[in-house]
């Protein structure tokens, strides 16, 4: 074949094709180190012409960093030597050119005339490289610097092979220390409390199976930490188990945050106390253990009396602090191994273990009382709050978990019947009285709709005149079933239920058109006076609402009465001004109900523009009992006068009480002695009778 050749061409023309169509770089140098031969991809690869680049030496276009090494080697090559070496050049652009360049030097004879050289192109190369480089080391700082532990540990000797810079911040050793130190990570690092835990992992991972495990550690310094490990076990060709990568990972912030979202789901934020929820599981697990140690447990159920008042006079915020104060109260006083739960709002569960006799739990309850009722600081000023308090025991009442707390709750309402500042035991009739409670609610509600309800009135009577000076509306229900329903017993339901709005508005509306009949017929100077609950009155539309049925009834307001309690007078102050005074501009007068029961002072009465007071009946009804209520009664009757009031006494029932009234300046009455109160048809009859005596039963 190389006969072939040298018969088609010459020598000349073999070398003449290698230079044209090569497609590397190919050039020649003189002695000087110019271009004096280049080829097409010379040309294509720095962006030169021909003419540019014969005017150019290698030198002239080497990035200045190897400016030194070309020199070198140049002269080198001049002494005969042949070199390769890598070099960046500047394209006429300016851009770098990565090249790798292979020299001789060019003879003639025995005479070095220059230099001949070829050259690859290295950019690509060297850019993808330089990336990977890169890469490698963002990928170093960045494994070198994660909180993250990796250990590779050899399975038959038990070393640790390698091991990553961030154990040492997760266990605070250094990574030499440990590579002879194999058992220190599934060992003497691990809690004692969670060795089962890592022993467990090592077997299921010398099983061939991947582990996966938190646990707690404990690093040089003693701080408890909580981790995650992942290990994998690695095989060998032969499916021989030789190494296994473990993972360790610090998780103790992602376990406080777990911690903390278990603790709010289970506790009540305000007094960290356990909420509802985890009483009852508490409960539970109690009785568990409870009947199989064949013991007793107790729940007492307690709530604050008149909380409410105090979040309404002070605000939300002393409330708050009161049920805080409490909270650390309960825990001081009770048994570490006691649980004490807040069940929302103003109501505290307890549950109690280890008694044998009810005496000891009497014992507890009165501590409880005792406790509660301290005086405490609120607002700068001090403050006495009751409890009322009601227990349950198990087995005696229950064996069921809900049920006794339940019935605990049930007996602390029936304590709260009885007065402040006492408790009561559960008994199965509570339950009964529970079951009828709630069937009046839903009675009540069907009786507004069906009419079930009447108003009776009970005449005033001005003892001075002889004569009925108006009438007090009074609710009443006759139930289907049932028959009469004392209103003791259901207006509270009204109240907690919310229905006494509209059982309000209702009366308001009906009694007002009565009495407009009333007037009508021949007695038009007799007022009705109408209660209103403090729910109604704390209302926004209730001003409104008395102007509207005043206006569709054509009601003369001077002859509307409205009666309100002394509690009304713990809410708004301010709002309660406003109201009274929007009523007093209607001609609207105002009655203050059972004085002396509640809230009422002085300094409330000077504010509130008031007509009249009612003495309560408690007090009337002690008159001649050596009670002490006689100088009471003087005392009111004298602050009535003082202020300008007008005053009526309650529940008069006999002649003697008739008598010290009168005697002491009291002389506008209502009681049973005048007459019981009676439905709208016999108002009449009454109006019509001229005498006192008449009126006496």
């Amino acid at each position: 074949m190389v006969q072939n050749i040298n018969q088609s061409s010459s020598l000349l023309e073999i070398y003449k094709s290698f230079y044209k169509y090569n497609p590397n770089v190919i050039f020649a140098l003189n002695t000087n180190g110019k271009f004096v031969l280049v080829n097409e991809m010379a040309i294509h690869l720095t962006g030169y012409t021909r003419e540019e680049l014969l005017q150019l030496s290698l030198t002239s276009i080497v990035h200045e960093k190897y400016s030194d090494t070309v020199t070198e080697t140049f002269i080198e090559l001049l002494g005969g030597k042949k070199k390769s070496f890598e070099v960046s050049i500047y394209h006429k652009s300016g851009a770098l050119i990565d090249l790798s360049i292979t020299t001789v030097p060019i003879f003639i004879g025995q005479q070095i005339i220059g230099i001949a050289g070829m050259t690859k192109d290295l950019t690509e190369r060297n850019t993808i490289q330089r990336e990977l480089d890169l890469s490698k080391n963002q990928l170093e700082n960045l494994f070198n610097n994660l909180d993250i532990c990796v250990v590779t540990t050899d399975v038959n000797r038990g070393y640790i092979l390698d091991i990553s810079p961030g154990c040492y911040k997760l266990y605070g050793r250094m990574p030499e220390d440990l590579l002879q130190q194999p058992s220190f990570f599934w060992k003497e690092a691990v809690h004692p409390d969670d060795i089962d835990i890592v022993r467990t992992g090592l077997i299921n991972i010398h099983n061939g199976k991947r582990a996966e495990m938190e646990y707690r550690i404990k690093d040089v310094k003693g701080t408890v930490k909580w981790v995650k490990e992942q290990t994998t076990p690695i095989f060998d060709e032969s499916g021989i188990l030789t190494k296994f990568e473990s993972v360790i990972t610090d998780i103790s912030d992602r376990r406080k945050v777990e911690e903390d979202l278990k603790f709010l789901a289970n506790h009540d934020l305000l007094t960290e106390l356990p909420n509802r929820s985890m009483f009852e599981k508490m409960v539970q697990s109690a009785v568990d253990d409870a009947y199989s140690k064949k013991s007793k447990l107790a729940v007492f159920y307690l709530d604050l009396d008149h909380f409410k008042l105090i979040n309404d006079t002070l605000g939300h915020h002393a409330g708050d602090e009161l049920l805080q104060i409490i909270a650390a109260r309960l825990r001081k006083c009770l048994r570490s191994t006691d649980i004490i739960s807040r069940q929302g709002g103003d109501e505290f569960a307890i549950l109690l273990d280890g008694f044998t006799d009810v005496k000891q739990l009497d014992i507890v309850a009165k501590r409880l009382i005792e406790t509660v009722t301290d005086p405490l600081r609120l607002a700068d000023r001090e403050y006495v709050i009751t409890t009322s308090l009601g227990i349950s025991i198990y087995p005696d009442d229950t064996e069921d978990p809900h049920s006794l707390i339940k019935q605990a709750d049930q007996a602390m309402y029936h304590a709260k019947e009885n007065g402040n500042s006492s408790y009561q035991y559960y008994q199965s009739s509570m339950s009964i009285n529970l079951s009828r409670r709630l069937e009046l609610e839903q009675d009540l509600r069907q009786a507004l709709k069906e009419n079930e309800l009447t108003i009776y009135y009970q005449p005033v009577v001005d003892i001075r005149s002889k004569r009925i000076i108006g009438f007090e509306a009074l609710l009443r229900w006759i139930h289907p079933k049932h028959g009469f329903i004392s209103p003791a017993e259901f207006i509270p339901i009204a109240e907690e239920s919310g229905l006494i709005i509209p059982i309000g508005e209702w009366v308001l509306r009906t009694a007002c058109m009565q009495f407009k009949e009333l007037h009508k017929g021949g007695h038009p100077d007799t007022y009705v006076s109408v209660n209103v609950s403090t729910k109604q009155f704390e209302g926004g539309n209730f001003v409104s609402f008395v102007e509207k049925v005043l206006e569709e009834t054509n009601f003369n307001p001077t002859l509307l009465k409205v009666e309100i309690t002394e509690s009304v007078m713990m809410k708004d102050i301010e709002d309660i001004v406003v109201k009274l005074k929007v009523l007093e501009e209607l001609g609207v007068k105002v009655f203050l109900d059972d004085f002396g029961k509640g809230y009422s002072s002085l300094y409330y009465l000077q504010r509130l523009p008031i007509n009249l007071m009612k003495i309560d009946k408690s007090y009337v009804q002690s008159i001649d009992n050596n009670s002490g209520q006689e100088t009471i009664i003087r005392t009111i009757i004298a602050m009535a006068n003082s202020l300008g009031l007008g005053i009526i006494a309650e529940g008069v029932e006999l002649e003697s009480q008739i008598s010290f009234l009168e005697d002491h300046g009291c002389y506008n009455l209502q009681g049973f002695i005048f007459s019981k109160p009676v439905p709208y048809d016999l108002i009449p009859g009454l109006l019509e009778k001229s005498t006192l005596e008449q009126y006496t039963t």
